[in-house]
């Protein structure tokens, strides 16, 4: 029997130095999740886009039980994706003032401590903050 764990583990700690299958995995799928959020003018995310994004964003898309099973595999790999994105606000009509991480590595639910989100309307952009290029508090 094959101990993947000892498998996976660096040869200088007596393993094969093999990477674990499921982070490539992982990796590919925000590779690909990335191309999609970057808009990356390739043939398969312009196929993407007019196939599965018609009206809306890679983060905020819902998923679908006819979604094929690549696309639902990507899909899932935003929530790691969301934890690692910071946006540049520049305009901030992209950015969804309560959803996106655009203060540091948090969104404002997270700064605010919000714990019931059900509320928060998701349409409510950081532009909306914005008046002639200065925060409007």
């Amino acid at each position: 029997m094959i101990a993947w764990d000892r498998v996976c583990m660096p040869k200088v700690k007596g393993g094969l130095g093999l990477w674990k299958a499921e982070a490539i995995n992982k990796a590919f799928q925000c590779k690909l999740a990335w191309k999609v959020i970057s808009k990356q003018q390739s043939m398969w995310v312009r196929i993407m886009h007019a196939k599965y994004l018609k009206q809306n964003e890679f983060l905020s898309c819902l998923p679908k039980s006819t979604n094929s099973p690549v696309w639902k595999s990507i899909l899932k790999s935003r929530q790691l994706i969301r934890q690692s994105l910071v946006w540049k606000v520049g305009t901030g009509t992209a950015i969804s003032f309560w959803f996106d991480n655009w203060i540091g590595n948090k969104n404002s639910i997270q700064h605010l401590d919000i714990e019931d989100d059900s509320s928060l309307d998701p349409s409510i952009r950081v532009s909306e903050f914005i008046l002639n290029g200065q925060w409007d508090i």
